[in-house]
């Protein structure tokens, strides 16, 4: 049995009123593993998208532990950005590992998805998508 490992954190970007809930105010948080590759990659992105599906539209993906990834990683990056962004879906990288970069520079994949150094401009870049508060919100 293949199994990824990975922390998912849920970050408010805004007051919401609870019911319904406003997936355009929260960023879910995904902390993957050490490495991503042949073995775990088709296991990321069936839950890449399994949250867009359940309606996510910003997903952060924290790399600060990855340290390897392969040709099959590298493809379910692009392959789940594009499925975001064709569902007006948002998705972004931040906290790589010198290593990694250099491997995404290489492909020059960070000309297709946003990666940023720091989690806390990932977090603000995202707020700023959200707009500005909505009246009544909170």
């Amino acid at each position: 049995m293949r199994r990824i490992h990975v922390t998912i954190d849920l970050i408010s970007l805004g007051k919401g009123q609870g019911e319904p809930v406003d997936y355009d105010l929260m960023l879910f948080r995904l902390g993957l593993p050490e490495r991503l590759d042949t073995e775990n990659s088709r296991d990321a992105l069936l839950l890449l998208q399994a949250l867009r599906r359940g309606g996510a539209k910003k997903v952060l993906l924290d790399l600060s532990v990855l340290q390897y990834v392969d040709s099959a990683g590298i493809g379910v990056l692009i392959a789940a950005a594009k499925e975001y962004r064709a569902n007006r879906c948002e998705m972004a990288l931040s906290g790589v590992t010198r290593e990694v970069r250099n491997v995404f520079k290489m492909i020059n994949l960070q000309g297709f998805i946003r990666v940023f150094n720091l989690e806390a401009e990932a977090v603000n870049y995202f707020r700023y998508l959200s707009g500005p508060p909505r009246p009544g919100a909170g």
